[in-house]
């Protein structure tokens, strides 16, 4: 969390006033506010402090993490708001993201031009030749 809004920190905190989190703590406020209406909960400030809300903030924290990692987090809050999701683990949860993936245009392809980057030549790493590396070339004979 930040007390300034960063690129990194760029969501407002449902559950922290005053700061700032990242995309994916943000989705996990969501997904706990979602899974606490189902069982007819308020979630207080810093919920995940709470022994009862430690186990479930964590397995979320997990999923949503690679799940950052795959989708942008533009679409898992939006599916998220939609359908009032209070678990990410699900499969059938991960196709509606893949779904949502498939209609998804980047903000990139909305009539910016892209350069792509000129092909990089890695140089060639200087190896040693070994004992073993003579005898492939005998064999290669």
């Amino acid at each position: 969390m930040a007390k300034d809004q960063t690129d990194k920190s760029r969501y407002p905190s449902r559950y922290s006033p005053g700061q700032y989190v990242t995309s994916a703590q943000y989705i996990i406020e969501l997904v706990c506010e979602q899974y606490a209406r189902k069982q007819g909960k308020e979630l207080p400030i810093h919920f995940w402090r709470l022994a009862e809300w430690k186990t479930y903030w964590g397995g979320q924290c997990r999923t949503v993490n690679q799940l950052v990692k795959k989708y942008p987090p533009q679409i898992l809050i939006k599916i998220i708001k939609e359908k009032k999701l209070d678990n990410v683990r699900p499969q059938w949860v991960r196709a509606l993201f893949n779904k949502a993936m498939l209609e998804y245009k980047p903000p990139a392809e909305m009539g910016q031009i892209i350069e792509r980057p000129k092909e990089i030549v890695l140089p060639v790493q200087n190896r040693k030749v070994g004992i073993l590396d003579k005898l492939d070339e005998i064999d290669k004979l």
